[in-house]
């Protein structure tokens, strides 16, 4: 099938896309990679009389260490994320996680930023994001904010963003050092649809003693889920091997 009949837009800035996207209201839509909105708009699941396409605005592309946090723009396709060096030795569980994302074709075209706006239950980014406690970074005409990864799912295909919100960029804790992460997902078959997922990443001190852990599901429920531990009034766990 072929989508409905819509108006294309490219705006050169990420402060122009913003505008369009306030002036053009519900009727528009944000396209960025467009492999979860094309084939939504294809079969007729979606109808939007504008699609605002941000892909090409150089202010949502590339990787740079801030601090203590890995900043990736939103723009950032999933295959940069995942051949990365500075994302493999500073956020090793959101490179763990990326061959799971689709097939590799759909990683070039898809990014960072779309995956986790997107909010799809079954997707591998919103779970690491909030495993992590990453911020979004969304602007809007009243200027830009942050949102913890926590507070940014609202459900499946929900998040907290206003309808006048474009998310430009995602920053994530550095975790390097004496850490650990793993990641099992089930499917029918390597980059279909998840049927269930989970990561984990736990990080120890010089006497092998947890200094922080944290777990990520998806799939079994609307929205992605994290746990944290050790308790902060909890005595430390003794990892031993």
């Amino acid at each position: 099938m072929k989508p409905a009949a819509f108006d294309y837009h490219r705006p050169d800035t990420v402060e122009a896309a913003v505008g369009q996207l306030a002036e053009l209201g519900e009727d528009a839509k944000i396209l960025a990679g467009g492999q979860s909105l094309v084939p939504m708009l294809s079969m007729r699941l979606a109808y939007f009389d504008h699609l605002i396409d941000i892909s090409r605005l150089p202010e949502l592309h590339g990787i740079e260490a801030r601090g203590d946090q890995l900043w990736i723009g939103a723009g950032t396709t999933e295959a940069v994320v995942g051949a990365d060096a500075q994302v493999r030795q500073s956020v090793p569980l959101l490179n763990l996680a990326t061959p799971f994302v689709g097939h590799f074709q759909i990683r070039n075209r898809g990014t960072l930023g779309g995956s986790i706006a997107h909010a799809d239950a079954a997707g591998e980014y919103p779970a690491v994001a909030l495993a992590l406690d990453a911020v979004m970074e969304v602007l809007s005409p009243r200027g830009r904010r942050e949102i913890a990864a926590a507070d940014f799912f609202a459900g499946l295909w929900e998040t907290t963003m206003e309808p006048d919100e474009v998310l430009t960029g995602v920053r994530f804790p550095v975790w390097n050092g004496r850490s650990g992460f793993a990641i099992r997902e089930f499917a029918r078959r390597h980059g279909d649809f998840a049927i269930a997922g989970a990561v984990v990443g736990v990080r120890l001190d010089d006497h092998d003693r947890c200094r922080a852990a944290r777990s990520g599901c998806w799939v079994w429920a609307p929205r992605p889920s994290a746990r944290r531990r050790p308790k902060p009034r909890s005595p430390a766990c003794r990892c031993t091997r």
